[in-house]
């Protein structure tokens, strides 16, 4: 597992934990939770797929008010729910203040996209990479069409997107930024 967490109030790396051994050690939860009680602005979390860091992680924000304070956050190749369904519901609850998120290898949760996106308006910068979005282009439209956009960057890499629909989603961005 390995886990990335940067200082409030500065850009450098607070620490990079690293917990390799099986199962969950009390010395890395314990590292794990204080860490993130600290006021975290970025936090980048990359997983090879595998429940015990999903479940470690779901526990330490599900009790340690980790959300409260990211503006940034990176999840990469977090395939099961808990984690993707934490982070909604903080995105539901209008205390988000993330305004830059970084969602690499959705897999299944690829669903949990459209409803993040009618939702975060506070998002600035999306990137959603190694993820096959193609089938949801008309739920992606939706979803932008029907509010206004803080976007400013938008980032699909690897994801089986056509031209055609880079293309209607920029155009939907651009809509929404007329608006404005």
């Amino acid at each position: 597992h390995m886990i990335q967490l940067r200082n409030s109030r500065q850009s450098e790396e607070l620490a990079s934990l690293t917990h390799e051994s099986e199962g969950a050690s009390t010395d890395f939860l314990t590292q794990l939770v204080t860490l993130c009680q600290a006021n975290l602005k970025s936090m980048q979390v990359k997983s090879q797929g595998d429940s015990e860091t999903e479940d470690i992680l779901a526990c330490v924000l599900r009790n340690s008010g980790c959300f409260a304070h990211l503006s940034s956050l990176s999840l990469v190749g977090f395939n099961g729910r808990q984690v993707m369904d934490l982070l909604l519901d903080h995105v539901r609850s209008g205390d988000c203040q993330i305004e830059t998120l970084d969602l690499g290898g959705l897999g299944t949760n690829v669903g949990l996209l459209m409803p993040m996106l009618r939702s975060f308006h506070g998002l600035r910068e999306l990137s959603v990479r190694w993820t096959d979005l193609e089938v949801f282009v008309p739920s992606i439209a939706d979803s932008l069409k029907n509010r206004r956009t803080s976007l400013t960057r938008l980032s699909l890499s690897s994801t089986g997107l056509t031209d055609n629909s880079l293309s209607d989603i920029a155009s939907i961005l651009d809509s929404q930024r007329d608006l404005e």
